[in-house]
């Protein structure tokens, strides 16, 4: 009988320990704003030293629908030699960017330019927006640029 006592303290000991274990404990809270705002059609076109990123500015899936102020534009960067280009379908490890101020034209037209390297190769670009608050918005389709 001892040893049937014991197992029931152990496992009730185990289930309280457990118990107190799972999850975060906090009060319920409603999620900040979204900034929801994407570039689509991400073009990279070379101007001299400079890239000139153009695309359209498309609002997403957020109830607020008006144009977005005080923005800035992460411009993510990579680059490869042009004998070690990645395939089409590989996935595009970007980590680096830059923070640049765009230019948010009317007709929900998006563009900016970014400082271009000297190298000869494929450079790959990716913008996600950020609002004042710091939101940062999903990322566009990737867009390349050949310097040969």
């Amino acid at each position: 009988m001892k040893s049937g006592r014991r197992i029931a303290w152990v496992l009730l000991l185990l289930l309280l320990l457990l118990s107190q274990g799972c999850g975060k404990k906090a009060p319920p809270f409603v999620p900040g704003n979204v900034f929801a705002f994407r570039v689509e059609g991400l073009k990279a076109l070379a101007q001299g030293d400079q890239v000139l990123l153009t695309g359209a500015l498309v609002p997403g899936e957020s109830r607020n629908m008006e144009k977005p102020v005080s923005v800035k534009c992460r411009v993510y960067t990579l680059y490869y030699p042009a004998e070690k280009a990645p395939c089409e379908e590989c996935p595009l490890p970007f980590e680096t960017f830059e923070e640049v101020q765009p230019d948010i034209l009317g007709n929900g037209k998006f563009q900016c330019t970014f400082p271009l390297g000297e190298k000869k190769g494929i450079y790959f670009f990716m913008v996600r927006l950020v609002d004042r608050n710091g939101n940062v918005g999903p990322p566009s389709g990737p867009s390349s640029l050949k310097l040969m």
